[in-house]
């Protein structure tokens, strides 16, 4: 694209800059604000934009001089810290693109996200240096036999051929210009949580990241003075995109942390002096459990992306704060959102984003149904270059999500009389029971509810009849009691005759997706088709032989 079709299609998309990629971005913003803090790591590393662009300037000289050009995949297995981010600027300043992997992933699984970004070339913290070259012999590009370099960042005793330090990569005498890119050019493969399987790789042009960071501004009001504190992995879209790329489109600061932590939330947001804060939706009930404490109104932040609505409520009542329920998704980007939030009907994610896409919600032939009647919503955009360019190495996947030109979300939602949005469950996550479809978000948001749950999944296991039967996994307070009983009682009390678990087992935790999603897939894996000898079987009485 040329420069004026660029300066078109920022004008179109309503990018407040008419720049049409994340390098162009990060040169403009470092002329603005030279010497402003842009971003600050729980390392104690902190750079402004002026830093942050000479940095990404010598690092992107470091790459190519390891052979990265435009078009490369680059693996990055690292925790949250600058040094991660000025790497992927750096990357997309040659036009190449950084693919950042949970670093939860081990063995076959990372293998299987490793061999599947096909990259010649990995960046790793000296700390998960063990974990990562254990199945390297498996690794298709990146094993020493196959040529691969993997350039470590922390202590290595000695450079390699196929071991390279990052300062040494870091050091490199940068040379001025940019590799052309445009919203069209790959910038970042973004690995999908997994919910129902195998992650698969993201495409992210620059435009989609541009719109989809520009989308949440809008949502979150955010501004140049605004300070965003995020407990979230650099690998999860909300932490990178609508973190770092929603802050440097603004000209604002970002404070990152190591991980989530309930207890420490709000002092960590207080000494930052954060005023937006990220997290996800099962970190909104964890948040609501903790004590009362003399920090829940001693902190600035107004606004957090993203809870469920149903909590909104009370959320706001203890520390004064708007949580964001929204409808997104890394392929599409923010499909529906809360204008005002003043007015968002409890349980709503919003209304539809309709400078950026068109939506329908259809039934099983994809004929579009009538308000308050649940199916699956379907997405398109308006323009090109703003959703995902496809899933890597997945033609097959991406010719089935983008089925009928309409990108099928898997998720089923209803509308109201007056625009309203709502989120009922995943399709594969719906429950059919006694000839009902029943959503297992309504139960979970419920069930959270008692005092002496901190966290809950509610899946389908086989009945004896033709539907399903409900059993819930619950984490309970360790400090509290639980009674099987007692908690039945609540749940005929709060829940509809056919929504009341037949099941409920007690485990340690429940399994999760490096976005912090529940994996109930893994829950339907335990024991005999997700009933084991811990389930308890409410209406017998009795514990089942799993």
């Amino acid at each position: 694209m040329n420069e004026n079709a660029v300066q078109e299609w920022t004008r179109r998309v309503g990018l407040p800059e008419a720049v049409g990629s994340v390098p162009e971005l990060l040169e403009l913003m470092a002329e603005r604000y030279p010497s402003k803090r842009f971003l600050a790591d729980h390392h104690g590393d902190a750079v402004t934009y002026a830093e942050a662009l000479q940095r990404t300037k010598c690092l992107a000289e470091g790459f190519a001089g390891l052979g990265v050009g435009r078009g490369d995949v680059v693996v990055l297995y690292m925790g949250n810290s600058v040094d991660m981010v000025m790497s992927m600027l750096a990357l997309g300043r040659l036009g190449a693109a950084g693919a950042p992997i949970n670093t939860e992933y081990k063995g076959d699984l990372l293998t299987y996200v490793v061999n599947d970004t096909r990259a010649r070339i990995a960046l790793v913290d000296s700390d998960l240096l063990p974990v990562f070259v254990s199945p390297r012999n498996s690794f298709q590009h990146l094993s020493s036999a196959a040529g691969g370099t993997i350039v470590v960042r922390g202590e290595l005793a000695e450079s390699t051929d196929d071991f390279v330090s990052f300062e040494q990569v870091s050091s490199a005498v940068p040379r001025e210009g940019l590799v052309a890119t445009d919203p069209s050019t790959l910038f970042m493969v973004n690995y999908t949580s997994g919910t129902t399987g195998p992650s698969k790789g993201v495409l992210f042009p620059n435009g989609q990241v541009l719109t989809f960071a520009h989308d949440w501004t809008k949502c979150m009001g955010s501004t140049s003075n605004d300070v965003l504190y995020s407990p979230m992995p650099l690998f999860h879209t909300l932490g990178f995109v609508l973190g770092v790329i929603s802050t440097l489109l603004k000209g604002g600061t970002m404070q990152l942390d190591r991980r989530f932590s309930a207890s420490q939330y709000w002092t960590r947001s207080i000494e930052c002096g954060a005023t937006i804060g990220h997290a996800v939706f099962s970190m909104i009930p964890f948040l609501l459990k903790q004590p009362p404490s003399e920090f829940d109104r001693a902190h600035s932040i107004r606004r957090i992306w993203t809870g469920p609505s149903g909590y909104a409520k009370d959320f706001y009542q203890r520390f004064g704060v708007q949580i964001y329920e929204v409808h997104g998704q890394s392929e599409i980007g923010v499909a529906a959102y809360p204008v005002d939030w003043d007015q968002v009907p409890e349980g709503s994610c919003g209304q539809p984003n309709l400078d950026r896409f068109e939506l329908r919600i259809v039934d099983n032939f994809e004929a579009p149904v009538g308000p308050n009647t649940p199916g699956e919503l379907l997405v398109r955009p308006r323009e090109p270059h703003t959703t995902m360019l496809g899933y890597l190495g997945k033609p097959e996947k991406t010719a089935e999500v983008f089925a009928n030109l309409w990108h099928h979300t898997g998720d089923q939602m209803f509308v109201n009389e007056d625009g309203w949005y709502f989120f009922v469950d995943r399709a594969k996550d719906m429950i059919r029971r006694r000839s009902q479809n029943i959503s297992a978000y309504d139960i979970e948001l419920v069930i959270n509810k008692h005092p002496a749950v901190m966290e809950v999944a509610a899946i389908a296991v086989p009945s004896e009849h033709q539907d399903d039967e409900i059993k819930v996994c619950i984490v309970v307070d360790p400090e509290g009691q639980f009674d099987f009983h007692e908690f039945i009682d609540f749940c005929r009390d709060a829940l509809p005759r056919a929504m009341v678990p037949r099941y409920v087992e007690l485990v340690d935790a429940i399994p999760k997706t490096a976005n912090e999603k529940l994996a109930k897939y893994k829950l339907k894996e335990y024991g005999i088709l997700g009933m084991t000898g811990k389930t308890f079987d409410v209406e017998g009485d009795h514990y089942v032989a799993g």
